[in-house]
Formats: C-alpha cells, sequence, structure tokens
C-alpha cells in the first residue's frame, strides 16, 4: 500500500478582475418610425454605463414588399453626409460601446428603427470602472 505523505501547500493570491454580472440592470426598447426625409436623429446618447445596444432595422408593415430602403447609422456628422453604417431591412447591429449614434433614412423609403439600450445601474458602472482601473 502506498503511504500518503501530507505536505504544505501555500495558497496561491487570486486577483478579481471583475465581480459584475454579465446581464444589465436596465433595458429600453424604443421605435423610431422614420418616413425617409428626416435629418439625423439621436437614437443613442453618450453613456458611459451602457453594457449592449442592439438596433434592428424593419420595414413598416404597410412597406414590407418595399425593395432598396436603408439608413445610414453612425456620428451626426457621418449621417448628414450620407456616410457611416449603411443597414438595410433586415439587417440587426449589436454595439458594446458608450458613444453616441444617430440615424437617417435614405430620403425616399420608410423605414423603422428598433433600438434596445442595456445599461448598468451607475453605481454598478462605478465597480466596473473600479474594477478596470485595479486590474491594471
Amino acid at each position: 500500500m502506498t503511504e500518503i505523505i501530507p505536505v504544505e501547500v501555500d495558497a496561491l493570491p487570486v486577483k478579481i478582475v471583475n465581480d459584475t454580472p454579465e446581464c444589465a440592470e436596465f433595458g429600453v426598447l424604443t421605435t423610431y418610425p422614420l418616413q425617409g426625409t428626416e435629418s439625423a436623429i439621436q437614437i443613442l446618447p453618450y453613456d458611459a454605463y451602457r453594457r449592449k445596444a442592439r438596433i434592428y432595422i424593419n420595414n413598416p408593415p404597410a412597406q414590407s414588399a418595399q425593395i432598396g430602403a436603408f439608413v445610414w447609422i453612425g456620428s451626426r456628422a457621418q449621417v448628414q453626409n450620407n456616410s457611416g453604417g449603411r443597414l438595410q431591412p433586415g439587417d440587426n447591429l449589436v454595439l458594446e460601446n458608450m458613444r453616441d449614434y444617430y440615424v437617417t433614412a435614405d430620403g425616399t423609403h420608410p423605414v423603422d428603427v428598433i433600438v434596445l439600450n442595456e445599461r448598468y445601474s451607475s453605481e454598478r458602472g462605478e465597480d466596473i470602472d473600479e474594477a478596470v482601473e485595479n486590474s491594471n
């Protein structure tokens, strides 16, 4: 029979980088029905506590067979100059940053822009900031 010899082992230090849960505390769902002729509309403000934003592009129900509809998404300057990201009905976009976003339609076709903005509370956001600072 093999004899077991006890050995004393020192504990390894563990550094907690982030103890925040993966899910956000708040979520807001908003639909922006664009007729196609609007100027730049802000769909997401700057938000230091944003976890994730999802943007969906749909044709309005009465316009479901329309082809060629699209929106521009990006900074205010980008969308006012017909640049930035170009999304068509059926597209969806996931954003994981805190910047602000604007949208404008193609100038002809109506389209619905649906935005889900998920965010941490400011208290949780401060915990995230602290965890990031401590990990450096």
